[in-house]
């Protein structure tokens, strides 16, 4: 859907404090299930062993099947019983991410539609300005002199997030 040039939203405080609440709340009891939070280095994450979608089967197949039918092949570190339960968690952790996700992208698009609103609105106000600076035109060489450079700053590729990534 392309950008909407008409809108013109805000949140309500009400809204906010129901956002936050419901996002604080959901970073809690993560913590909760998890224990100690964990906060892995960009290292960390790349070093550590996960599943990807070629090994996805064989995981499904070992925890689902293979551990039930041959207990006797079960290492001596880690249960069946933990492993289905590190599984279901995971599989409960991918579905709420879809839904993070989700959540990230809306608001990001309504960010991004937002800024182009506001940009057109700076580059409108800084236009007039140059046209009317040397008219005698109230405040048109102090919207200028506060305006003028913005053409020379670095275009920002998107909102002042950081990028999210989803698996």
């Amino acid at each position: 859907m392309p950008v909407n040039e008409n809108l013109d939203v805000n949140y309500s405080a009400a809204q906010k404090a129901i956002i936050e609440s419901a996002l604080i709340s959901a970073k809690t009891e993560t913590e909760n299930v998890i224990g100690s939070p964990l906060n892995l280095s960009d290292e960390e994450r790349g070093d550590t062993p996960s599943v990807d979608e070629q090994r996805e089967s064989y995981v499904i197949d070992a925890i689902v099947n293979l551990g039930n039918q041959y207990p006797n092949l079960l290492g001596p570190e880690i249960t069946l019983a933990r492993a289905q339960n590190l599984w279901q968690f995971r599989q409960t952790s991918k579905e709420l991410l879809a839904r993070a996700y989700a959540y990230i992208d809306l608001v990001e698009d309504a960010m991004i539609n937002a800024e182009t609103i506001c940009l057109k609105f700076t580059q409108d106000m800084r236009g007039n300005a140059e046209r009317y600076k040397d008219r005698n035109v109230p405040g048109a060489d102090v919207v200028w002199d506060r305006l003028k450079d913005m053409h020379t700053v670095t275009s920002n590729p998107g909102p002042g997030i950081p990028p999210v990534t989803p698996p």
